[in-house]
């Protein structure tokens, strides 16, 4: 009888009862196959080289043919046989085969029958450790074709034992009430990403040592150690930042290097989450639902570039201890390609947060470029800059805006669904935070305890909250009016409204950036008029604005990286902004978003720069400069240009670069 109750165990007894049979039976044929073999050795010549024994004097010996022999009877040609050399016997082989090839089989197929039963033993005793391997039936009873990988899923690290981390409230499918009928597919949004290839998770495990608050995407056993540690390291280091940013000086150098080599292995997992070649966070879409993740990007983005700031201006000798009885020796290291590569780390991690993020998400990751690529005109400046690491910034440029996704498109699709998202939670009653709770100022005594006087959050509450409106209680008051009086009919028309203000916003997510932010304005202005609940909820203006921003900076650098390039490999200024930019390997001018035509370059007090013309589209010359830190700098009323300083003087010939603006580069 097959052992085992139940249908999986007795197919993965057949399956290693056939294994364990074909095993004996290719045993057995390798052994036949070598006993035959013996045989005809024994027959031929090859057998001549072996000592056999004399039949009549029992003499053992080799037996060589001896060249005066005469034929035997029993041989029909005339090739010599051999003769015991003792009792000149002739020495005929043997017409049978040797009785010990039974041996050989027999040794065989017990062989063959012991790792069968170990085989079968195994399968029985514990039919659930190999049984999803071999069957390709999972625990659930259904096909499993995740392979090799869905086994290195929870691998991290010595971290085996820990499950991955998710964030509360994830949705990983579009919800069925979704349907196909507005300015895009909404589904599309929600396209399956196999789990062994979604970097999430392990972006997740890694960003908890930047933030605390990101503790709870682990379950509670394991949340409480590394809350504690991550809350310890960031208290630490929220106390040298703003030391670093008002008084730089007054730092701990000492206390600084320490607290940043506790993040070192912190790092270490962002590098091992980028392993994978894909990401998306399967975040909450509620509008009122907590980012953490970005968050937390947004700490790792902070630590990572003090942590650039303070390489290069470190001019210590970096020690490293060969073996263990030598000494500390000084090791030059190249402080431009460690923070090369910690740029290269944080802008990929800046990247994998726009999939599926709402239109904040997206403005805390154009932050976070912007927070990268202000270091880069300090490290262009750099004394021991070289051709090679030119080359590697335009590659990091080049790829970060090949690979990142248009932040104003996939703002606007994420945060379409977020307001459908509103929309149903309004109109079904549910969903909308209903645990949320506020605390008034003034809580009751109970004994020696405090007991506050808590009071529910009503809708209108929180979208007045949310729309940052002046008064917040009337205008809560407002809204909780209008909503009670809400049909299905009032839901119909927020929603077609959306459709049509979508729809245009679509369309001119692909034109320049007049033409965008003239309509993500009149979007916003439909929004406020037209709608009750949607009316400013959505920054869709300063999603265009530090749109425009950030491709005006990827830009501008590509041709500061040009110039600084050409200074080092000639002692003459370049002739124009064109060549300098070919000699690095592009085929024109980069684009002023802000007018259309080539980025421009010009001298201001034997200092070269290039330009755009800015929000107002004047050009001035770079005299008159926007300041890029100005919360109204990307508003069209600015005055003024957006420059970037090039670590560049030109001497002699510098006249050539101030005409370079006059003339309209090839490709325009």
């Amino acid at each position: 009888m097959i052992p085992g109750n139940n249908c999986r165990q007795r197919n993965t007894f057949a399956l290693r009862f056939r294994s364990a049979c074909d095993f004996a039976i290719v045993r057995g044929q390798l052994v036949r196959i070598f006993a035959r073999q013996s045989w005809r050795d024994m027959k031929g010549e090859v057998f001549m080289a072996k000592f056999v024994k004399c039949e009549q004097c029992s003499f053992r010996f080799r037996p060589e043919p001896s060249v005066s022999d005469q034929p035997s009877p029993k041989s029909s040609n005339s090739e010599p046989v051999p003769r015991c050399p003792r009792c000149e016997t002739l020495y005929v082989p043997p017409e049978t085969a040797p009785q010990y090839w039974r041996l050989y089989c027999l040794v065989g197929l017990a062989a063959g029958v012991l790792v069968a039963g170990g085989m079968l033993l195994n399968s029985w005793l514990a039919p659930d450790s190999n049984s999803a391997a071999l069957t390709g039936i999972n625990g659930a009873g259904q096909p499993d074709d995740s392979g090799a990988d869905a086994a290195t899923a929870n691998v991290h690290a010595g971290k085996k034992d820990r499950p991955e981390p998710t964030l509360p409230g994830a949705i990983t499918a579009a919800p069925e009430w979704l349907d196909t009928a507005g300015p895009f597919n909404p589904h599309d949004l929600f396209a399956p990403l196999e789990p062994e290839r979604n970097a999430a998770p392990l972006y997740l495990d890694a960003l908890i040592g930047f933030s605390s608050e990101l503790a709870v995407c682990v379950p509670e056993e394991f949340r409480e150690p590394r809350m504690s540690k991550a809350r310890t390291r960031s208290q630490e280091f929220v106390s040298l930042f703003r030391q670093w940013k008002t008084k730089p000086q007054s730092v701990d150098f000492t206390a600084l290097d320490l607290c940043l080599a506790g993040y070192r292995e912190c790092f270490d997992d962002l590098t091992k989450a980028q392993q994978r070649l894909r990401c998306v966070f399967d975040s909450d879409f509620n509008l009122f639902a907590e980012q953490r993740h970005v968050n937390a990007a947004r700490e790792a983005a902070n630590v990572a570039s003090v942590k650039i700031q303070h390489t290069l201006r470190d001019t210590r000798p970096i020690g490293r201890k060969i073996g263990d009885e030598q000494s500390l020796v000084d090791e030059p290291q190249s402080q431009v390609g460690k923070s090369l590569t910690g740029m290269e780390q944080i802008l990929r991690l800046s990247r994998d947060l726009r999939a599926r993020g709402r239109i904040e998400t997206q403005l805390v990751s154009l932050a976070i470029d912007q927070t990268m690529l202000d270091l880069l005109p300090e490290l262009v400046a750099r004394p021991e800059l070289k051709v090679a690491d030119c080359d590697r910034i335009t590659q990091l440029l080049t790829r970060h805006r090949a690979e990142a996704m248009a932040p104003f498109v996939e703002g606007l699709r994420a945060e379409y669904v977020l307001l459908r998202s509103l929309l149903h939670d309004l109109q079904s009653g549910s969903g909308l935070l209903p645990e949320t709770q506020l605390a008034n100022s003034q809580p009751e005594v109970d004994g020696n305890r405090k007991v506050p006087v808590v009071d529910s959050v009503s809708p209108g509450y929180l979208l007045a909250s949310k729309a940052g409106v002046d008064d917040v209680s009337a205008a809560a008051l407002e809204i909780d009016a209008k909503l009670a009086d809400f049909t299905n009919e009032n839901f119909e028309g927020e929603r077609d409204t959306m459709d049509v203000v979508w729809t245009e916003l679509f369309k001119a997510s692909s034109d320049n950036t007049v033409f965008r932010r003239n309509a993500a304005l009149a979007a916003e202005e439909k929004l406020r008029s037209e709608t009750v609940l949607l009316g400013s909820l959505s920054k869709i203006t300063e999603l265009a604005d530090r749109t425009t921003w950030w491709e005006t900076t990827l830009n501008a650098l590509h041709c500061v990286v040009a110039i600084r390039r050409w200074e080092l490999e000639h002692t003459e200024p370049p002739p124009d902004l064109l060549t300098a930019v070919r000699q690095s390997g592009m085929s024109f001018v980069p684009v002023d978003p802000f007018s259309g035509g080539p980025l421009r370059v010009s001298f201001l007090n034997e200092e070269a720069m290039i330009y755009s013309v800015g929000p107002d589209g004047v050009d001035d010359a770079g005299r008159k400069v926007v300041n890029s830190l100005d919360s109204d700098s990307t508003n069209s009323e600015a005055k003024g240009d957006v420059v970037f300083r090039i670590p560049y003087h030109a001497a002699g010939g510098g006249s050539s670069l101030k005409t370079a603006p006059k003339a309209a580069p090839a490709g325009f």
